[in-house]
């Protein structure tokens, strides 16, 4: 299991990505860290969530980074998501610690924290699954163009071969070379003699 600076440095390295989606998620994600660390309690629950959300990140920002101009909608889409789930878990955080600091009893109590978390995992989760199922689609999708142009290629080929095969079996061209057809429409004593 990753550590929560680890999780950190895989958020920081995403901010500096020159994406702005992606840089907006990592700035909320690093916010949302720095919060669950400052947090103390459910240290369990909270590192994974952290290696979650770092791992989420990680591949979002790969796939982004290979194919931005792809499928740049459907990704911000899913930035912009995961991005208010995570503003809403950094708002809530953030009540609770200047609750705790005020000496006032903290919003979370630790199993209400634990289902916050579990919420919120489940959320990344089902981001996860969202994306994939897109990126897997486009996949499928360019698989299917390039099995079209291939059988299209192939028909092409094919009524090439037909019409060349056609030409040949339908029809006769005779070529005579210049010199022997001379010797051959003409009689050369009377060819020699008018020269």
């Amino acid at each position: 299991m990753l550590s929560l600076n680890a999780c950190l440095q895989v958020a920081s390295l995403a901010e500096a990505s020159g994406i702005p989606y992606i840089e907006k998620l990592a700035k909320v994600v690093v916010v949302v860290m720095e919060l669950l660390e400052q947090r103390g309690k459910n240290k369990k629950d909270v590192k994974a969530l952290c290696e979650s959300i770092a791992n989420t990140v990680v591949v979002v920002n790969t796939v982004v980074s290979m194919h931005e101009e792809v499928g740049a909608a459907y990704f911000m889409s899913i930035c912009e998501e995961m991005e208010e789930y995570l503003t809403n878990l950094a708002q809530d955080l953030k009540r609770e610690v200047k609750s705790k600091h005020r000496g006032i009893k903290g919003l979370f109590s630790t199993k209400e924290l634990r289902d916050a978390i579990q919420d919120y995992r489940i959320r990344v989760n089902d981001l996860k699954t969202d994306f994939l199922i897109h990126v897997t689609s486009d996949s499928r999708l360019a698989l299917v163009d390039v099995q079209a142009t291939q059988r299209d290629s192939m028909r092409l080929m094919a009524e090439i071969r037909k019409k060349q095969n056609t030409a040949l079996e339908g029809e006769f061209v005779i070529r005579i070379a210049t010199k022997h057809a001379v010797f051959f429409f003409f009689d050369p004593a009377v060819w020699l003699m008018s020269n």
